[in-house]
């Protein structure tokens, strides 16, 4: 038998059927131009203690699962997770939840807000999104400006990601199960998912809202789907994560989504982090963090 080895990945065939060399270098080339895609994009995500001596904190690692690299240590009674870049990806902010106390919304050592969940920086750079006792929030990146966008009682219970359309002017948020889309002063509400949502992402040109369906069935995969605000219709997509997933986000260009299982080892709760890509419905397996992930993000 003779090996065909693309990158790092070993396969065998007999002679009678082994591809010709031209189709392995073809393999070679698919593998090492995908490879390269992966190794490209970076994902950030706070965890429990995959840090050197087993301390939390904020970590990105490429999505081929190289250069995993520390940007944030917990500090004493603290837990640091949900990172969410400025424009750029030159700065983050992230939620610090200490021992006592409420949780903060911070920017490096600044506290930005207190009483915050779900950060999103807004793509313009000069506002946060937040959730707050189930409700969408709004912060200056300096701290000012602190307000209310919408309340609860014409939505429902907001505990999950938020999203800013391309041009900073409206945010989808789901609000139980119903994904909604609202403009940056808190009118328009529109209710946008005929399907339980989940996980929103705005397409570039701002027309459509992506997001996840069926997540609330934990056995059954969830459906990824595209709905075009101009014609009420929503798209579908074959791809499919585990069905056991417990977060997920998607990648700038909306062709990749990486998402988290739960994965007990040796009395240790691990989380397994995948990519999927969209278009073909190919999991990646990109790495296992001790203690768990939270708060899954793409560095722009």
């Amino acid at each position: 038998m003779d090996p065909i080895v693309p990158g790092r990945i070993v396969l065998w065939c007999t002679r009678s059927r082994c591809p010709s060399r031209d189709t392995r270098s073809g393999y070679a080339l698919a593998y090492a131009l995908r490879m390269a895609v992966l190794a490209a994009l970076v994902l950030a995500y706070g965890c429990g203690s995959c840090l050197p001596g087993h301390h939390g904190g904020i970590a990105t690692i490429r999505a081929d699962g190289t250069h995993r690299q520390a940007l944030l240590a917990d500090g004493r009674n603290r837990f640091l997770w949900q990172p969410t870049w400025a424009p750029g990806g030159t700065r983050f902010a992230y939620i610090a939840e200490p021992a006592r106390g409420e949780r903060r919304l911070m920017i490096g050592r600044r506290t930005v807000v207190r009483n915050a969940f779900y950060p999103a920086w807004s793509p313009d750079g000069k506002r946060i999104a937040f959730v707050r006792n189930y409700e969408v929030w709004v912060v200056r990146a300096d701290g000012g400006g602190v307000h209310r966008l919408i309340g609860r009682r014409r939505h429902g219970a907001v505990d999950g990601p938020l999203a800013w359309s391309p041009d900073s002017r409206r945010l989808a948020f789901v609000a139980d199960d119903v994904l909604y889309v609202i403009r940056e002063n808190g009118t328009g509400l529109l209710r946008v998912s005929k399907w339980p949502a989940a996980d929103p992402a705005w397409s570039a040109d701002g027309k459509s809202v992506y997001y996840l369906s069926g997540r609330q069935n934990a056995y059954v995969a969830s459906v990824p789907r595209r709905h075009d605000l101009t014609t009420g219709k929503d798209r579908y997509f074959l791809a499919r994560p585990h069905p056991d997933y417990v977060e997920a986000a998607w990648s700038p260009d909306r062709r990749l989504l990486a998402y988290a299982l739960i994965l007990p080892k040796g009395g240790e709760t691990y989380h397994d982090l995948w990519v999927l890509r969209i278009s073909d419905g190919r999991r990646f397996h990109v790495t296992q963090v001790p203690g768990g992930s939270f708060g899954l993000s793409w560095k722009p």
